[in-house]
């Protein structure tokens, strides 16, 4: 594995851009996409501290609910009631859990992570195609991390470096279990994010978007705000985190707001994430960091899962990729 300073040196001789300045690319670019969760954009300062959280001792799979129990009743349940009979949290994991089942899905991600003033874009890439299923976490900016990931059957395999050209990348295969424990999620998880009754703040709204809520859009389809809670929400998330920019410690969240857009369905259309966060690399220098990132979702046609060949055709036209169920 490459981490984020891995040209701190380089970029600073040969740019004149300083270390220091670099460094908080590295943090403003750290957050890994998975399947639309996670980005990060605008800084409020520098070297303020933020606040230590101590993960350790909260276990992530207490967190969730029972996803079984929810799509029996989702199966049960009227098209005409689902507002009625569903809290938000429910209708996004019934919309993440549609979506897994399928056979053949694409999602792609478009966004953008601000550290005081520098800013770096972020794009990402999921997929699955039968049992094969596919990740690329992309953060382009001062410092540049081009991420790959397959998992099939209990191996996942991994291409991690500082430019597009994967094929001169050693590839590094590990166990799906080793994966989760430097990740803090399998390729194959729809999301980084805990999403559940237990992570979910009701009538409170740190980001300052709309609190948690869900309402019928003219469409037919429906509007889902989710406000998270800022610890036990990113449990998993910033491990992910701490492991792509090798830093000091987990980041502190300030606030995780997420907006989805469902079909009549509750099949998943689109998602934004924002998010605020305080990191610091393992070097001592800190931010305070803001992103957004918009993810499309289609599934049902076939799906040709990427090698080492470029993926910018998807982040180029992503305003107009086609969401939703297309024919096989």
């Amino acid at each position: 594995m490459q981490d984020s300073a891995f040209s701190k040196e380089a970029l600073s001789e040969s740019t004149g851009i300083s270390k220091k300045t670099i460094v908080i690319y590295s943090v403003a670019g750290l957050l890994a996409v998975s399947l639309g969760i996670g980005a990060g954009l605008g800084a409020a300062s520098l070297l303020k501290g933020g606040t230590n959280v101590d993960y350790a001792g909260i276990d992530g799979d207490s967190l969730t609910d029972d996803l079984d129990a929810l799509m029996a009743k989702y199966e049960k349940t009227d098209e005409a009631d689902y507002l009625s009979t569903f809290q938000p949290y429910e209708m996004v994991n019934i919309a993440n859990s549609l979506f897994m089942e399928q056979e053949n899905y694409c999602s792609v991600a478009v966004g953008s992570s601000k550290a005081s003033i520098v800013t770096q874009g972020i794009y990402g890439l999921h997929m699955r195609s039968g049992d094969t299923y596919f990740e690329e976490s992309i953060s382009n900016g001062m410092v540049n991390l081009y991420d790959r990931m397959w998992e099939e059957g209990d191996t996942t395999t991994i291409r991690w470096g500082s430019t597009s050209d994967y094929a001169s990348m050693t590839p590094e295969s590990m166990s799906n279990d080793d994966y989760v424990t430097k990740m803090g999620r399998k390729v194959s998880d729809f999301s980084s994010y805990i999403v559940s009754s237990k992570t979910t703040l009701i009538d409170t709204s740190n980001s300052g978007l709309s609190v948690t809520s869900a309402e019928k859009t003219e469409d037919g389809g429906y509007k889902v705000e989710l406000e998270l809670d800022t610890v036990k929400s990113v449990v998993n998330y910033v491990t992910q985190m701490q492991t792509i920019s090798n830093l000091a410690s987990k980041p502190s969240f300030i606030y995780c707001h997420l907006t989805y857009y469902l079909d009549a369905q509750l099949r998943p259309i689109s998602s934004t994430s924002y998010e605020r966060y305080y990191a610091k690399t393992s070097s001592g220098i800190g931010s305070y960091c803001e992103g957004s990132l918009t993810s499309k979702y289609q599934w049902g046609g076939e799906v040709s899962i990427p090698s080492t060949e470029s993926t910018d055709d998807y982040y180029e036209n992503f305003d107009t990729f086609i969401t939703g169920e297309i024919n096989k």
